[in-house]
């Protein structure tokens, strides 16, 4: 593709152009651009005649006559143009005169490349294209003698937290479109050695230089560095936070930090549920319905509803229980309360409280029941040594379970155990004679079909891994009934009065209260239990 162009015809009686028309697509001639090459060299024309030129500029060249002077010869020449940015210099070629008495000059690549320099040019010269032109020469065509170089501009810094930092509570949306306003998720639980931050450092970008070898340096950004706090460590390259323990992880001031004990005001609508690798303390209540569950211990400042706690150490509530009938503890450790009422406890250690009200309690150690009140008054209440209350049951004959002298899992244990033992015997008194039956068959000379067969095989193996099973659980009842009787020590205190309806019962004795009795001892003594002095 080459655009047309005109080139000056010089005689010693007119002047004429020469219109060459272009080729591939290229742009017609242009009159504008004649008139202003013209006018530049103070050559006279008609404007009817460059009129006819440009309406005659077609595929074919033509020569127009344009005055009836003479005029002096012109050298090859250019116009350029700088962009105001000072970011282009673009020049457009013209060709030399031909004519009488001779042609004009030609300019020389070097010639060209002097101008540059005369133009102050020092940056992004296209010596390429220069030469292309100066080797097949394209004229009335723009042609880009010098391109500057834009800046790259840079990207700020940021840092990617590895948690959620918005904070907002998110209720847990449930198959069937409701929503579970109990698991709102706003614990950022993490792990030892957890990737909590990563900095990516700011780039600087590259700066440009305009064609005046002025540099043009790109904007400012912004840059960062990692804040942390306790818990934390940052790694050796300074682009990494990461958790030194187990805990959550939240930003303070800025800053990100790891606790390994858990701070809430209370747990209700606007926490959820709570499920924590590590301790948790709360300053105010639990309401009914909610689980607070952690590894560690449970530290509670005000009353607890008919909510469930479960703790991998010991529950500590300073205001107590109303557990409504539905409200559970459930304590690798110890559980310590001013007041448990309608409640479940299963404690691993020891339980200590003011009062036990209508409550199911059972402790692997001990119940202390003491202070103020001290009264343990309706349901049952469990320990493997030593139960000790001022009050045992009421004045109004509340009847009231109080039980010793075995680990109350064991005894769980036990039980289970036992009705297992009951239902495997069952199942093998049933597959005894199943197979008796089918081994007379086969004696006798009956051959079975492959699918009786199969039966045959299946209830064999059934039998052999009952028979197993049941090896297994005598053998468990044996040691677990050994265990019971060792407990001999095991005794409750009453430090007060111990009321008619209460039943203590001391491994595998017992004793109705019928009377009152008064500051005493419930111990075992042989086969009975024996009331001594407190």
């Amino acid at each position: 593709m080459a655009n047309g162009y005109f080139q000056l015809v010089t005689g010693e009686r007119s002047t004429r152009l020469r219109i060459v028309p272009p080729t591939d697509g290229g742009s017609q001639v242009d009159v504008k651009e004649i008139m202003t090459y013209l006018k530049q060299r103070n050559i006279s024309y008609d404007v009817s005649v460059l009129n006819m030129v440009a309406a005659n500029a077609n595929d074919t060249e033509k020569i127009f006559e344009i005055n009836k002077i003479t005029c002096m010869k012109e050298r090859e020449s250019y116009t350029s143009v700088m962009t105001p940015d000072r970011m282009s210099f673009i020049v457009r070629f013209y060709p030399e005169s031909i004519g009488t008495p001779e042609n004009g000059e030609k300019m020389t690549e070097n010639e060209f490349l002097n101008d540059l320099r005369q133009h102050d040019i020092k940056y992004g010269i296209d010596t390429d294209a220069i030469s292309a032109f100066f080797k097949e020469r394209q004229y009335c065509t723009d042609i880009t003698a010098a391109q500057g170089s834009s800046p790259k501009q840079g990207t700020d810094a940021y840092i990617e937290y590895k948690f959620d930092t918005d904070g907002r509570v998110r209720p847990t949306l449930l198959p069937d479109g409701s929503v579970d306003f109990f698991h709102l998720n706003i614990i950022q639980i993490c792990g030892k050695g957890q990737v909590l931050a990563v900095l990516h450092p700011e780039d600087m970008g590259e700066a440009g230089e305009d064609i005046k070898g002025t540099l043009i340096r790109p904007g400012e950004v912004k840059k960062m560095a990692l804040s942390f706090g306790k818990n934390v460590f940052i790694s050796d390259d300074k682009m990494c936070l990461m958790s030194a323990v187990d805990g959550h992880v939240s930003i303070q001031s800025g800053s990100v930090e790891v606790s390994d004990v858990l701070s809430i005001k209370d747990v209700g609508v606007e926490t959820g549920n709570i499920d924590y690798e590590g301790n948790i303390e709360i300053e105010g209540n639990v309401e009914t319905g909610y689980t607070v569950s952690a590894t560690g211990d449970i530290n509670i400042k005000g009353v607890v509803g008919g909510a469930t706690l479960i703790s991998g150490g010991s529950v500590l509530i300073a205001r107590g229980m109303n557990g409504m009938g539905k409200g559970t503890i459930t304590a690798a450790g110890n559980v310590v309360c001013k007041f448990l009422e309608n409640a479940s406890v299963d404690a691993g250690g020891y339980v200590s409280s003011e009062s036990i009200i209508q409550s199911t309690v059972t402790a692997a150690s001990e119940i202390n029941v003491d202070g103020k009140r001290g009264f343990i008054s309706g349901g049952t209440v469990n320990a493997g040594l030593s139960i000790s209350a001022k009050t045992l049951g009421s004045n109004m004959g509340t009847m009231t379970l109080v039980e010793v002298g075995a680990d109350p899992n064991r005894k769980k244990e036990l039980i289970d155990v036992q009705k297992s033992l009951v239902e495997d015997k069952k199942q093998v008194e049933t597959l005894e004679p199943v197979l008796l039956t089918y081994k007379q068959k086969m004696a006798s000379g009956a051959k079975p079909s492959p699918a009786q067969m199969e039966r045959v095989h299946m209830l064999a193996q059934a039998y052999v891994q009952c028979k197993k099973d049941l090896e297994g659980k005598q053998k468990r009842l044996s040691e677990l009934q050994e265990k019971m009787k060792q407990n001999t020590g095991a005794f409750v205190a009453v430090k007060d009065c111990a009321y008619p309806g209460v039943r203590i019962v001391i491994g595998e004795v017992s004793m109705s209260i019928k009377k009152e009795n008064q500051f005493c001892r419930f111990i075992s003594d042989g086969g009975d239990v024996r009331i001594s002095s407190y």
